[in-house]
């Protein structure tokens, strides 16, 4: 079997085609109907135009992620608009080689699965963030499994994946428990390098950029997807259906309310 290099190169190929692929239809074959590129990925991009005109990104309405991702796509502004589309394509394409880095040298095939899958590569050139998600999330699997000496690593990349997003913290329990296992429920010396480096860099982030943006911050990038009532966006298996019905309200709520007019 090739290399995972060879087979990450590859990947990396059809990722920059589908990219280029995507500016094609949207351009012309798009039409009136949906685009190729994510409306989130416009809308983090319209997010960087304030914040390098020193302004709040939370100024662009919807855009309710971490302030770190619209500093990362300022490039879409003064370099081309596809900088962001080509970083999450790489993310992607990492994510293959620590999934294949992390595995047995007798399984590491399986890693191709990720390399070729086109579901994650289409998501990854849309334009969504996923994939740094997921680079973070498999880097700090990655360095739990192959170092004992820098537990403090760790901690410090599941602190910036649950900034980038609060799911990876349920990872945290089994981390704790992974790092010197034969030590029942004690606080090691090791397991106290995780929490430290956790809290801390959790600490440093929130608090940087709650004194730069204040509450709006905490608001948009954690408290609202707590509260929030989208249909689309939950793991109930009625999703779906709760969306149609939605939908049907509220069209024979304009429907009626111009029968009253």
């Amino acid at each position: 079997m090739a290399s995972l290099i060879v087979h990450a190169i590859v990947s990396l190929i059809i990722h920059i085609l589908l990219i280029l692929y995507g500016e094609f239809y949207d351009k012309d074959l798009a039409g009136d109907g949906p685009l190729y590129t994510d409306i989130d990925y416009r809308v983090v991009t319209d997010a960087s135009k304030y914040v390098l005109q020193n302004e709040s990104p939370y100024r662009r309405t919807t855009y309710r992620y971490t302030p770190l991702l619209a500093y990362l796509l300022t490039p879409n502004l003064f370099l081309d608009e596809h900088w962001g589309k080509l970083i999450f394509s790489i993310c992607d394409v990492f994510v293959g080689l620590l999934i294949g880095w992390i595995l047995p040298i007798q399984q590491q095939k399986y890693a191709l699965i990720w390399f070729y899958n086109p579901m994650s590569a289409v998501i990854a050139t849309r334009g969504s963030y996923e994939s740094i998600v997921a680079v973070i999330v498999l880097a700090m699997l990655y360095n739990a499994k192959q170092s004992n000496e820098r537990t403090w690593l760790t901690g410090i990349l599941l602190a910036l994946a649950t900034h980038f997003k609060i799911y990876p913290i349920i990872y945290s329990l089994a981390l704790y428990f992974h790092i010197d296992h034969n030590s029942s429920l004690y606080l090691t010396h090791r397991r106290f390098q995780l929490v430290i480096s956790f809290i801390l860099i959790t600490i440093i982030l929130n608090g940087i950029f709650y004194y730069y943006y204040g509450y709006t911050y905490l608001h948009e990038t954690y408290l609202y997807h707590i509260v929030r009532r989208d249909a689309r966006h939950n793991f109930s298996p009625y999703f779906y259906l709760t969306y149609l019905i939605k939908m049907r309200i509220n069209c024979f709520s304009c429907i009626l309310v111009n029968y009253i007019r």
